[in-house]
């Protein structure tokens, strides 16, 4: 009984995760700054993984650096706003693997892999830290 609650409430937050880490996010300020959003969210998935981005588009099979690169194709989609195509150029790919990627790291998240769930959730905080942190110097630049 007590094995059955237990499990239900854990199913209950891993639904509510996946809803909120359905929505998109987007930095607007980046874009009125012209700073490129892809190279920023290349730095933000090589110090998540401590993995060089130059690794990263060797053809290795590794898992971490395969979550890496399917990671980088999900939010450059979400964050950055890039077509398939335009993923695929940055990770040395085909647009096929693209569209891997982003089916490989939803059905993660759907089914509750929680190496994906945290990984996923460190760039999104990271990226929500700094779109807090830019907006607040773009106010105090603004004021004086």
């Amino acid at each position: 009984m007590k094995m059955q609650a237990a499990f239900n409430i854990v199913e209950q937050c891993r639904r509510e995760l996946q809803v909120i880490l359905s929505k998109p996010v987007r930095l607007q300020m980046y874009v009125d700054n012209s700073l490129d959003l892809s190279a920023y969210l290349k730095q933000i998935i090589e110090e998540t993984f401590g993995i060089e981005w130059k690794e990263l588009l060797k053809h290795n099979r590794k898992r971490e650096k395969v979550l890496a690169r399917q990671l980088f194709c999900q939010h450059a989609a979400t964050f950055a706003g890039l077509g398939c195509v335009q993923i695929a150029g940055h990770i040395d790919r085909d647009h096929t693997t693209v569209l891997h990627s982003w089916k490989c790291i939803n059905d993660a998240l759907s089914v509750g892999n929680t190496e994906v769930i945290y990984y996923n959730d460190l760039i999104k905080k990271r990226l929500s830290w700094e779109q807090a942190n830019n907006a607040a110097a773009t106010l105090l630049h603004d004021k004086n």
